[in-house]
């Protein structure tokens, strides 16, 4: 898979798209300054899903593949310095036995007893998006869980997917990064345009490529982490 150039394409496309994102998601949340007047307020940064929560959301998208989860573990679980979210404590060590659990095992304090005191979540940083970026080339590049990702938004179970890429299947590729927000009409006519272009060019990206870019897309948007 060209993945480099998948890559290169979907930032052009979202630096394209940016103001159709600014209509879908408000990154800046007003909050109350206590040492201005009543009624002015500063914008807050957007904080983002802790590494749990994201580890979670991107194993709903692209499923149970062991590659896939070994990545997961490795670049956003393993990393509690940009992620955050704390570990429980109690759970280094079995219920009722006192053995320590695997240290493979999601669950122990992989980065020592410290990271059960570090923040719930943190906010979107050059750090967090570097990571962000590293695991959706990851991802898209498991034949697997394309596949996995392609049918949950298709509502297929099994078979085989279709042949082409119709307008309904890359608003429900979408949908899976962004399950309450319609995909912006000028984004949706771009991606229609890189994929119709890419069939045609030689070499010819395959249909598994352009859908991977498709997915690469919305994950590298970064928005779907921010609460």
């Amino acid at each position: 898979m060209k993945i480099r150039t998948l890559h290169t394409i979907a930032i052009t496309l979202l630096l394209f798209g940016a103001g159709c994102q600014k209509q879908m998601i408000s990154f800046e949340r007003p909050i109350v300054d206590p040492e201005k007047p009543i009624g002015d307020t500063v914008a807050k940064p957007p904080i983002v899903m802790n590494r749990v929560q994201i580890t979670s959301n991107l194993l709903d998208i692209f499923g149970p593949d062991s590659a896939l989860a070994g990545g997961l573990q490795s670049l956003i679980y393993r990393n509690s310095t940009p992620f955050n979210g704390p570990c429980d404590p109690h759970a280094e060590r079995r219920e009722g036995t006192g053995q320590v659990l695997p240290a493979g095992n999601t669950e122990t304090c992989v980065g020592g007893m410290g990271d059960s005191r570090i923040s719930a979540n943190g906010i979107l940083a050059p750090m967090t998006s570097g990571y962000l970026s590293q695991v959706c080339e990851f991802a898209v590049q498991q034949p697997a869980a394309v596949d996995y990702a392609v049918k949950l938004a298709l509502g297929i179970s099994s078979g085989q997917l279709p042949t082409t890429i119709s307008d309904a299947e890359i608003m429900a590729i979408w949908q899976l990064f962004y399950p309450e927000y319609p995909m912006p009409g000028a984004l949706l006519a771009s991606l229609k345009n890189v994929i119709s272009t890419a069939s045609t060019i030689t070499p010819p990206y395959t249909i598994a490529d352009r859908r991977a870019l498709l997915l690469l897309t919305a994950c590298l948007s970064e928005a779907w982490v921010l609460y």
